[in-house]
């Protein structure tokens, strides 16, 4: 369980920083209209906040209607893992999100996909 728990939290945090690298050209369309590094970096970041949001609760109300008997011994786990898998989202948007913002704007809008 330690494990499967590691690996999940893992990918929460990589995954929404995958999604942010390939909307880096969407990224630099907005600093090259003004948008400061600043509020580049919280459009991206809340977007992948917010879908990862959505998606643990989903999980967490599918988890209870599957599991509605056993739901108070496993709700104890299962915060520790939703609590991670979120932290650990908001923090790889964040990182990935600084990255893509330090580019330089003209070079992120030649590069090919």
């Amino acid at each position: 369980y330690p494990m499967t728990a590691a690996l999940a939290i893992l990918l929460g945090a990589v995954l929404p920083g995958l999604i942010i690298l390939q909307t880096a050209k969407e990224a630099s369309v907005l600093r090259a209209l003004g948008t400061t590094k600043r509020r580049t970096r919280s459009i991206l970041s809340l977007e992948q906040g917010l879908l990862c949001l959505v998606g643990l609760l989903l999980a967490g109300v599918m988890t209870f209607a599957v599991h509605r008997t056993d739901f108070t011994e496993i709700i104890r786990p299962l915060g520790y893992y939703l609590g991670g898998h979120l932290a650990a989202c908001i923090i790889g948007s964040l990182v990935f999100a600084i990255s893509v913002t330090k580019k330089n704007v003209l070079n992120l809008l030649q590069e090919k996909e």
